[in-house]
């Protein structure tokens, strides 16, 4: 009899221990999955954490007084790595936020920078094309600053970004460009895009991952004029 329940409260051990283990893993899967590689050594191989979760230890998000001035974090995302640096941005900011979504958005297909064929290698080799957005920023002139974000494909923003400029009135705003790649520097990147909006007031661009910290984030934020 005893050693009848003996087994029993030792299975139940293992139940309840196993129970606990699987609700603290769900309760961290929050995640943007990684990304695969797009072209011209672009957003690939990071997790992006959504905008919601802190990092670093941070007991809750926001930690940071919002900007003394309106504030929009727009970005164009093909696979989820820049999208999650928008996100820790806005969250750090208290700020809006907005995707760029292509219309049609881009399949794997599109993004086979090997295939000179594909969707992403023609708007490469062509300028002048302009993808198409699905979506609209309802009163931009309501922002003084916009973030502009972009995976860096052939060591430039992707052209659906400059479909994403021409579209609204920045004269006299405050832009800055961030983007995501493997390892290729921010370099000249923002430069077509700086040439569409020469009434603006152009700060610093700078090259992010999803996995910086928060005051990674401030310091460029800090450069930009929108922290202090």
């Amino acid at each position: 009899m005893k050693r009848f329940l003996w087994i029993t409260l030792s299975v139940s051990v293992l139940v309840w221990t196993g129970c606990g283990h699987q609700g603290t893993a769900e309760s961290v899967t929050d995640v943007v999955p990684g990304d695969t590689v797009t072209p011209g050594d672009t957003e690939a191989g990071n997790t992006a954490l959504k905008g919601d979760m802190p990092l670093d230890g941070e007991s809750e998000p926001g930690v940071v007084e919002g900007p003394s001035h309106k504030v929009l974090v727009a970005y164009f995302s093909a696979t989820g790595v820049t999208r999650g640096v928008a996100q820790n941005l806005a969250r750090v900011l208290s700020s809006d936020i907005y995707e760029i979504v292509a219309d049609p958005v881009y399949s794997a297909a599109d993004l086979d920078w090997n295939d000179p064929n594909s969707r992403a290698s023609r708007e490469h080799e062509d300028h002048s094309i302009r993808p198409k957005i699905a979506n609209h920023v309802e009163n931009m002139s309501q922002y003084d600053v916009v973030l502009i974000g972009y995976p860096i494909w052939w060591g430039i923003a992707p052209q659906i970004v400059s479909t994403f400029v021409e579209s609204y009135d920045f004269n006299g705003k405050t832009l800055a460009a961030f983007a995501t790649s493997v390892s290729s520097a921010f370099g000249s990147s923002d430069e077509a895009i700086r040439e569409l909006t020469p009434t603006a007031v152009w700060k610093t661009g700078q090259r992010l991952t999803s996995g910086d910290s928060d005051e990674v984030l401030r310091d460029w934020l800090r450069g930009v004029g929108v922290v202090e």
